[in-house]
Order: C-alpha cells, then sequence, then structure tokens
C-alpha cells in the first residue's frame, strides 16, 4: 500500500527494539485485511521520563495504536487513561488503543498464550502447570493458567521473593493453588504442561536451560518455550528428546499481535482471515 495523507500510524515502544518481527506481521495482517496502515517501531529509553513523554507525545501526534514490550509493560500504565479489566489481573499491558482522553491499555500476552495450547488441541483445563521465571511474561502465563481452570500453578525462580510476589498477585484474582519452588529438583509431583518464560536459551544464555535432570519431563504432556529465537532452545531439546510436544514461542507472537491488531480494528482476525499458516514465512526466512 501507498503511504497517503489517510495513512494510520501504529507502532511499538521498547528498549531493545531493533530485534523486532512485529512491523512485518502487522505490515500483512494490514495487506489481508485492506487497512491503509504503517507500522513503525520506536526506541524508548528504560526510564520513567522517557516513557511518560513517549506516550504523551504519541497521543498528541494521533499514532492509534501502539504495542508495548520490555521493559515498559508496566511502566506504561501510570500513563493511560484507563486499563482493561484483564490487563489489571495479568498487572501488565501491552497493547495501547487511542482514545480522545488517552490511551486504553489492554493485554494480549495472555491470549497468545491460550491459543497457542488451543492450536495444540489443547488447553489448561484441570492440568497442573508450572511456569518457570517470574517476570512480566511469568504473570501472563500464570493468569492464562488460571483463568483457564488450571487444577494448579507452580512458578519456579531463583528468587523467591520475586516468586512470592507473582503468587500474591494471582491469588487476588483466583482461587487456585499456587506456590514457588527455587529449585527445580525439588519438584515432587510430574506436571502437565511447563512454561518457560525465562531468558535461559536466548541470546548470551543460548545454550542453557532451567533444567538440568530430564527426568524432569517424565509424565509432561506438553513443553512451551516463549522464546521464538533461536527456533529450539535447550529447553524444548531437552523435552523432544524425552518424547515430549513441544511449542516454541512464535504462534503466541503471531495470536497476540493478533489479538492486538483486532482491538485496533475492531475486527476478529483470529477468527476471520487470520491463518497462522499464512505467516510461517515470517519466522522461515
Amino acid at each position: 500500500m501507498k503511504v497517503n495523507g489517510e495513512t494510520a500510524v501504529f507502532g511499538v515502544v521498547g528498549d531493545p527494539i531493533k530485534h523486532t518481527l512485529s512491523p512485518q506481521i502487522h505490515a500483512n495482517f494490514a495487506e489481508i485485511c485492506g487497512i491503509n496502515m504503517v507500522y513503525v517501531p520506536f526506541n524508548v529509553k528504560d526510564n520513567q521520563s522517557s516513557i511518560k513523554e513517549a506516550i504523551r507525545g504519541a497521543h498528541a501526534l494521533g499514532i492509534k495504536g501502539l504495542n508495548v514490550t520490555v521493559p515498559h509493560k508496566k511502566a506504561v500504565m501510570p500513563y493511560l487513561s484507563s486499563v482493561d479489566d484483564m490487563a489489571q489481573k495479568v498487572g501488565a499491558v501491552n497493547t495501547l488503543v487511542w482514545t480522545q482522553e488517552g490511551y486504553v491499555g489492554y493485554n494480549t500476552d495472555y491470549i497468545g498464550i491460550k491459543r497457542t495450547l488451543t492450536s495444540l488441541g489443547t488447553d489448561f483445563e484441570n492440568k497442573n502447570v508450572v511456569v518457570f521465571g517470574a517476570g512480566g511474561s511469568a504473570y501472563a502465563a500464570c493468569i492464562a493458567a488460571a483463568d483457564g481452570n488450571a487444577k494448579s500453578i507452580t512458578v519456579v525462580n531463583r528468587t523467591k521473593e520475586n516468586a512470592d510476589i507473582l503468587i500474591s498477585h494471582v491469588k487476588a484474582h483466583y482461587n487456585i493453588p499456587i506456590d514457588v519452588v527455587v529449585e527445580v529438583s525439588k519438584l515432587d509431583f510430574s506436571c502437565d504442561i511447563a512454561i518457560q518464560t525465562t531468558t535461559l536459551g536466548f541470546g548470551e544464555n543460548l545454550q542453557k536451560s532451567p533444567i538440568v535432570d530430564i527426568n524432569f519431563f517424565k509424565g509432561i504432556q506438553l513443553a512451551f518455550d516463549i522464546i521464538y529465537t533461536p527456533k529450539e532452545t535447550m529447553f524444548l531439546r531437552q523435552a523432544r528428546e524425552a518424547g515430549v510436544e513441544t511449542v516454541n514461542g512464535f504462534p503466541m507472537l503471531i495470536y497476540q499481535a493478533a489479538a492486538a491488531f483486532s482491538l485496533w480494528h475492531k475486527r476478529d482476525i483470529l477468527d476471520e482471515e487470520f491463518k497462522l499458516e499464512k505467516f510461517k514465512r515470517l519466522y522461515l526466512n
């Protein structure tokens, strides 16, 4: 599409942001749906002053929607006109929708997690779930599991204090058994779904995994790593070699983006034109 005076501007704010696939993804969505828009990455430094000015400036410029990624998912919340109920439950936002009064914040990460499981023919219903990590993505994973009627949740995190904060947050919204384990070797049961949300397996931690003893994978139905580069982390390789079904973060990336696109344009492409297979080329090339 040609950019003209009627082209709507959308984007993503984060730090760093050069690695993002979101501009490609949303360009494909726009082409499929025939929407005149551009999607731009904005590097916003990791401090309150920068994020505050970025959000105010974007609203003044009429940027119709923004995605929010690391490290701003919590920091952005004070500068929004309102926050959706589910985003409040997650405790973070990753999608902003322009209104006259200001941006409204939503969280589509939890949708991405739930839709990934659905695409594999499963869900959280009555499942024992283990979540590795206690950062923003772990919050989304725990809320998705709790909202999906999981049987129990166990958070595995080296820093117990951070995990305890996450657990308290979940318990404030859901009546579900949830506890913390500092070392994975101390887990005394077999889970159904294991979700890896840490940076182990990515960047400088490329060859690392939270799992030392692969006996952990005995009895597990699904191993899910939210990292999508590389395609197979050490965690997923261990799970695959143990005979466990695996999925990386690429479907989650697409599904959360599709949910954000739907919020911006008031059309549910998750159930309309959208098919995950159409976007595999973004990942394969």
